[in-house]
C-alpha cells in the first residue's frame, strides 16, 4: 500500500488498530531529507518458519536473521509487485536461502553446519527482465547487519546502516542518499542508540529513528510466510528427468519431491505422474 501522511501519534494508533498482531513493514522518510527508513516486524513469520523446518539453536537463529535480511532487501524491488529478491549465504559447510517479493511474501531454508562463519553473500534481483541482477560479495563483519552494510557499499554504492535482531523479530535499514545533510544523519545515528525497549512495532521504531525530523509514512505492506510450490510444479520437476533417471527413481517404489522452502512432500507413482512417464516406463 502506497500512502503519504505524517507519522504522528494518530497514525501510530491507526496502524496499531489495523495490523493488531499481524506482521508488517513500513517505509518512512524525514519531511525534508533524502533519507529512507525501512522497518519490519515479523514475529509470526519467523516462528512459522522455524516450526515448519523443525529448527532450534543456531539454525533457527540463522534462518530468522536471513528472513529479516531478505525482507529488508525488498527495498530494492518495486513496492507491492511480484519482483523478487533471492538472498543466499554460503560457507564451506552450510547454506541459507531466502526469497522475498515486493508484496511481503517470504520463504527460506537453511542446511548444514551454521556454527561456522559465512563466506559469501549473493543477492539476486528478479525484476521481470530477461536476466536477473546478481551480485556476490564476501562476508565482511561480525554479524549480518554489518555484512549487509558492506554489500550495499560494494554492490550498490549506497550508504546504509542496518539493525537486525532475530530475538526481537525486528529489523530496520536507513538508506542515506548523497545529498542528505550531515546534521540529519548524525541525528538519526544518535536516535538509533535510544530505541524503545517496551515496543518494537515498526511505527514506533520509525518515529524513534526520525525523531526531530518530521517523519512521514510513505508505504506499508503486510508480511507473511508464503510458498507457491504445488503438486503441478513438483510433477514438472520429475518430468524433466530422462527415461533412465525416472526408472531409477521408481525402482524403490513411489517418487517423493520435497520442497526445501516449506517441507511439503509430494508423492507420485507412474500412474499419477502423467502420460509421458507411463510412455517412458
Amino acid at each position: 500500500m502506497s500512502i503519504f501522511k505524517d507519522l504522528d501519534n494518530q497514525t501510530v494508533l491507526d496502524l496499531q488498530e489495523y495490523f493488531k498482531e499481524r506482521d508488517y513493514m513500513l517505509i518512512a522518510v524525514p519531511r525534508w531529507e533524502p533519507i529512507r527508513v525501512y522497518v519490519v516486524s515479523a514475529k509470526n513469520t519467523l516462528d512459522y518458519a522455524v516450526n515448519i523446518h523443525n529448527l532450534t539453536g543456531a539454525e533457527a537463529k540463522s534462518l530468522k536473521e536471513g528472513i529479516l535480511a531478505g525482507l529488508i532487501l525488498t527495498s530494492r524491488v518495486k513496492h507491492a509487485s511480484n519482483q523478487k529478491i533471492l538472498l543466499k549465504l554460503e560457507s564451506e559447510y552450510a547454506n541459507l536461502a531466502v526469497e522475498a517479493d515486493g508484496k511481503g511474501h517470504v520463504r527460506g531454508f537453511v542446511s548444514g553446519d551454521v556454527d561456522n562463519d559465512w563466506k559469501t553473500i549473493t543477492v539476486m534481483r528478479e525484476l521481470g527482465l530477461k536476466s536477473p541482477y546478481v551480485s556476490v560479495v564476501p562476508w565482511v563483519g561480525t554479524n549480518i547487519s554489518e555484512a549487509l552494510e558492506f554489500y550495499f557499499q560494494q554492490s550498490e554504492q549506497t550508504r546504509v546502516f542496518t539493525w537486525i535482531n532475530q530475538e526481537l523479530s525486528s529489523a530496520f535499514m536507513v538508506e542515506i542518499l548523497a545529498s542528505a545533510s550531515d546534521s540529519s544523519v548524525d541525528r538519526i545515528y544518535k536516535n538509533s542508540t535510544n530505541l524503545p525497549k517496551t515496543s518494537l512495532r515498526p511505527e514506533d521504531l520509525a518515529m524513534s529513528l526520525l525523531d526531530g525530523l518530521s517523519p512521514r509514512l510513505i508505504g506499508l505492506k503486510e508480511i507473511s510466510y508464503f510458498c507457491p510450490c504445488s503438486e503441478e510444479i513438483a510433477r514438472a520437476s520429475l518430468l524433466l528427468l530422462d527415461k533412465n533417471q525416472l526408472e531409477e527413481v521408481f525402482s524403490e517404489g513411489e517418487a517423493k519431491v520435497v520442497c526445501r522452502f516449506c517441507n511439503t512432500t509430494y508423492r507420485f507413482d507412474p500412474s499419477t505422474l502423467g502420460d509421458r512417464a507411463n510412455q517412458e516406463l
